[in-house]
């Protein structure tokens, strides 16, 4: 296969005339080495000496004219004989036939039945001789070889019947005799090669089920794929074209030839394209049946492409479907450098190529989906123990705070002035609101996960329920100055709740993220039927290369970045619970967070009432959960 690649199939060196393309006819039907045929001709050597001691002794024996039998036994004995063993020896290089030696040797076959037949026309030897020859060769190395032989042994016939003696057969029994091994000849010899054929695409096909089977490397299946339909068919090369979205690409193990190369912008667009939907790639992908074009240069169809099919050298070719379900995954395309008329066994050959195209590619796909799950697990599992590890420190840093104030205060508590005393309790009020605030995002990313955070939908007035969010955590934003812009009479359709988690987590993480003294901007504007709810900072904004990950589960830039990495991940979460939206960029300085959350109605009486019942129903769950809704 790999000696294919980059140039079409090279000749093997040294073919004579008499070779057939490829492998010869009778060694691939016999599927022997060239070893197996010297065995083969060694015994065919024995039964033609065999032979010339047999028909001497006979001739010796039952013929009365001395000089015929003496002029026999020469010929057979002194010349056909030596003759065919010389021969022999010059076919010992190359033993499959059809070669020069071996035509020699059989025209020499045909001249000593013949000339059997003019000294002996008694025997009769002509009919059965010459049949036997004709046989032979048409088992061998099939019709066209075996009608040439034919016709040579119906000349050696008739030059018997014209220059033997007055007891031949007649002339037109010569003609009818010759006409009848020719007819034999080319019957024999074309199912001699239908069989060779049905062998050779089983064979073929074994080898190819056998690479399916051995190999999980999806270039060395279509490479072996390939081969067996290029070399089956004779062709000049085949590729296996595979369906990514709306394109075609090469399969890896494609044959391709040098003029293939610079294609790929083509196939990105054959599918596409409105003015190739006639070409035989997109016919068989669409009706998911094989097109076959016989000659290029005659099938209309062909008419955009003939130039480009005289430079990549083809003339037939055949698309064959490669289908999963009831999608098609890609073509299994043969070209051919003659015209050719495509059988119905050559095309059921492909399409179980095709088959097995279909299984290794959908194989390779589940391998690399697997393989790309199992690397997505590890990660996940490093996260995840990266996440215990920075959890523990998370909740432990707080905490050894609080024991830390409560004992000193404890145990000092006298001894301090009302200012330090001051000063102790609001770090340990802080360092609890830190822990809580971690135990919250833990709560909430629990029931995430479990699919049990359940959202209750109300009409909320932005201008009051975002400043009432800032204000909850204004121990967190105590360094940095917030400003808040909403537009007037701005409603939102959220679950409370879950909107200061939201909020909560994004001034959070943008105080985190920005230095000291820098302002902290909260916007709320109207997008269509969707309320834009922005957090922006003015700190170093977010590296390129973290933009796309910034969301995702455990994230945290850098092992250097304080925090659980869960809490982008919850707003995430929350949003699309919502059936919103959540996005992020840089503003330079800065980054800027935007949520889109489904805008609520205008505030009516029945709705105070319904405001009521979702402040009770917000108390409630805060109990459940045993920490404040405050952030």
């Amino acid at each position: 296969m790999n000696g294919h690649k980059g140039g079409g199939r090279e000749a093997p060196k040294g073919r004579t005339l008499f070779e057939s393309p490829g492998l010869s006819a009778a060694s691939r039907i016999l599927g022997t080495s060239p070893d197996a045929w010297a065995r083969q001709w060694r015994r065919v050597i024995v039964v033609k000496v065999v032979g010339v001691l047999v028909g001497s002794a006979l001739a010796l024996l039952l013929v009365n004219d001395a000089g015929s039998r003496s002029l026999f036994v020469l010929l057979a004995a002194g010349v056909y004989l030596p003759v065919s063993l010389l021969l022999y020896a010059l076919q010992r290089r190359n033993p499959a036939p059809p070669t020069a030696a071996w035509f020699g040797i059989t025209l020499a076959d045909i001249a000593i039945v013949s000339v059997a037949q003019t000294l002996f026309p008694r025997l009769g030897v002509a009919f059965i001789g010459l049949t036997a020859i004709v046989m032979v060769c048409a088992v061998l190395i099939g019709a066209r070889w075996a009608m040439i032989m034919a016709g040579l042994s119906w000349a050696g016939l008739l030059a018997a019947t014209l220059f033997g003696g007055p007891r031949q057969v007649s002339a037109y029994s010569a003609m009818v005799a010759g006409i009848l091994l020719v007819g034999m000849a080319f019957l024999i010899g074309t199912l001699a090669e239908d069989e060779r054929r049905a062998a050779d695409r089983s064979r073929q096909l074994a080898r190819a089920i056998a690479s399916v089977g051995s190999s999980v490397e999806l270039s060395d299946v279509l490479e072996s794929l390939c081969g067996a339909a290029r070399d089956v068919l004779d062709g000049r090369f085949a590729v296996v074209l595979m369906v990514e979205g709306d394109r075609l690409v090469f399969g890896p193990g494609s044959s391709q030839p040098n003029e293939l190369r610079g294609t790929d912008d083509m196939l990105s667009r054959l599918l596409t394209d409105p003015a190739s939907s006639e070409a035989p790639t997109v016919r068989a992908l669409k009706g998911m049946q094989p097109a076959a074009v016989d000659d290029s240069e005659d099938d209309e169809t062909m008419a955009p492409w003939r130039e480009t099919a005289r430079a990549m050298g083809f003339r037939s070719m055949i698309a064959v479907p490669i289908q999963r379900g009831d999608a098609g995954v890609g073509v299994l395309n043969v070209y051919l450098a003659r015209p050719h008329r495509f059988t119905p066994e050559e095309t059921e050959f492909l399409s179980a190529l095709a088959e097995h195209a279909g299984i290794a590619i959908e194989r390779a796909r589940l391998y690399e989906s697997e393989r790309r799950a199992t690397e997505r697990l590890r990660e996940l599992d490093r996260l995840k123990s990266e996440f215990v590890a920075t959890v523990s420190h998370e909740l432990r840093t707080p905490l050894t705070a609080i024991v830390g104030f409560a004992l000193t205060l404890r145990d000092r508590w006298p001894e301090f002035p009302p200012e330090l005393r001051r000063e102790f309790l609001e770090r340990l009020g802080d360092n609890a609101r830190t822990l809580e605030h971690l135990i919250t995002h833990l709560l909430d990313f629990g029931r995430l996960e479990r699919g049990e955070f359940e959202i209750q939908l109300f009409d909320h007035d932005l201008s009051e329920l975002i400043p009432r969010i800032v204000g909850n955590l204004v121990h967190e934003l105590s360094e940095h100055q917030v400003v808040t812009d909403v537009e007037p009479d701005l409603r939102l359709r959220v679950d409370r709740y879950a909107f200061e988690r939201i909020l909560g987590n994004l001034l959070s993480n943008a105080a985190k993220f920005s230095p000291r003294g820098t302002t902290v901007e909260v916007t709320a504007r109207r997008d269509g039927p969707q309320v834009a709810v922005s957090v922006r900072d003015h700190g170093p904004g977010i590296p390129r290369d973290a933009v796309t990950h910034i969301f995702d589960l455990f994230y945290r830039g850098s092992a250097a970045t304080r925090g659980t990495g869960i809490g982008l991940a919850v707003v995430k979460d929350l949003v699309e619970l919502h059936e919103g939206s959540v996005e992020v960029r840089n503003c330079g300085p800065g980054a800027e967070f935007t949520v889109r959350l489904a805008a609520g109605a205008t505030r009516t009486e029945e709705e105070d009432a319904a405001g009521e019942g979702e402040a009770r129903a917000m108390s409630a769950r805060a109990e459940s959960e045993e920490v404040t809704p405050a952030g």
